[in-house]
């Protein structure tokens, strides 16, 4: 029955999403939704889940949830950021593009942090040592923020100069990352 908690929560992560949406929070609510709170209902369904696998379940998903929250969301928001300021939506794509922040140099320092909590989270037991693989994604990572990097974003208007490869591409290798993550973790 403990699959209750997550679930509950996890039911809450659209109204917080929409919500979000007004405050900056709703790459917090969808990388909760997809990263911390999925592995914990992945957990309780398991056959000799304990409440005290909650923690290690939740930390586990911190960096999947990281990627999926902050870098698919804020690609998706960046390129519509000026009609979304317009309407009175707040994210972290619109607050960038606000910001004057270039999308290649958000998506780079995502890129860092996701690795840096990854490795974190081996160090502390968390996720298993296969997980390092994951490194093997880092050159299409360097790829696609080199492209980003040469587009030319018009501050007034969430206008990029290239055309969609470019952000396809980032979101192919960050689903790389997340199945490579995955995989990893299962197989170890």
């Amino acid at each position: 029955w403990w699959i209750i908690l997550p679930w509950g929560l996890s039911a809450l992560v659209t109204f917080f999403y929409s919500l979000g949406k007004l405050c900056y929070g709703c790459e917090t609510a969808l990388g909760l939704g997809f990263g911390p709170l999925a592995v914990m209902m992945s957990t309780a369904a398991s056959t000799n889940f304990t409440f005290s696998d909650f923690g290690p379940a939740f930390m586990a998903g911190l960096a999947y949830g990281w990627v999926f929250g902050f870098g698919a969301e804020f690609i998706d928001q960046y390129f519509d950021a000026d009609q979304n300021w317009e309407s009175g939506l707040r994210n972290m794509g619109s607050l960038a593009w606000k910001a004057g922040v270039h999308p290649a140099t958000f998506t780079a320092v995502l890129i860092a942090l996701a690795y840096i909590i990854q490795i974190a989270l081996v160090i502390g037991g968390y996720l298993a040592p296969l997980t390092l693989s994951t490194l093997a994604v880092m050159p299409p990572f360097v790829y696609c923020t080199l492209v980003l990097a040469r587009a030319k974003p018009d501050v007034k208007q969430a206008e990029v100069s290239f055309d969609n490869k470019a952000i396809m591409l980032t979101m192919f290798v960050m689903f790389l990352w997340m199945l490579a993550l995955v995989i990893s973790q299962e197989v170890a």
